[in-house]
């Protein structure tokens, strides 16, 4: 917060930006950071445990679809993180203690979150709703990523066929099981959890 803050202030005093705009610049690097911080905590994870490739497929694929599709957020960024560490550490663990199916045609978990995506996306924060037109353009924009992301996929199933590691199988299909479990979370929370607040 303190160096998004000296920044802003120097960004500001060079003449980059207004001081009108000096908290909205601020609240943007400070996320940037957190992002930056959590996604590399992942990638630091995928190395010391050998997959660290892996790791990258499941960002390529994730990052975009939850930016638009949405699901479970937490209240503050330290219980982001210590839940983004959680996740991260249990979807390695999984990957060495279970693996993952043979094949993406044949991992049913998948088809089935997939059809959770389709049919929630997208799953808004109650406190924090999207306008009409808003939501519109979020449903659009997850379906168009879902669609292009799951064509290069099944087209890379196809054109390996039964070459792919089951480390690119596991990690490529994880980022739609996690969104799934975020999206059916995030609408249980704002339903049942947080009471909606007065207008």
């Amino acid at each position: 917060m303190r160096l998004a803050a000296r920044l802003v202030c120097e960004a500001i005093d060079f003449g980059i930006i207004s001081k009108e705009e000096k908290e909205l610049y601020i609240c943007t690097l400070c996320t940037m950071g957190f992002g930056a911080v959590t996604w590399a905590t992942l990638l630091v994870l995928g190395s010391l445990f050998q997959c660290f490739w892996g790791c990258v497929i499941f960002l390529i694929l994730y990052l975009p679809l939850r930016i638009f599709a949405g699901g479970l957020h937490c209240n503050s960024r330290r219980n982001c993180y210590t839940l983004s560490v959680v996740i991260f550490a249990v979807m390695i663990i999984t990957y060495y203690i279970v693996g993952s199916a043979s094949s993406i045609w044949r991992d049913i978990p998948l088809y089935i979150a997939v059809a959770v995506i389709i049919i929630m996306a997208p799953v808004e924060d109650r406190n924090k709703p999207l306008e009409y037109a808003e939501a519109r353009h979020h449903r659009r924009t997850a379906m168009i990523i879902l669609l292009v992301e799951i064509t290069v996929l099944l087209g890379i199933q196809i054109l390996f066929q039964n070459r792919l590691s089951k480390e690119i199988i596991f990690f490529s299909t994880i980022p739609y099981k996690l969104l799934a479990l975020q999206l059916i979370l995030g609408a249980v929370k704002n339903k049942y959890l947080i009471p909606a607040q007065p207008n």
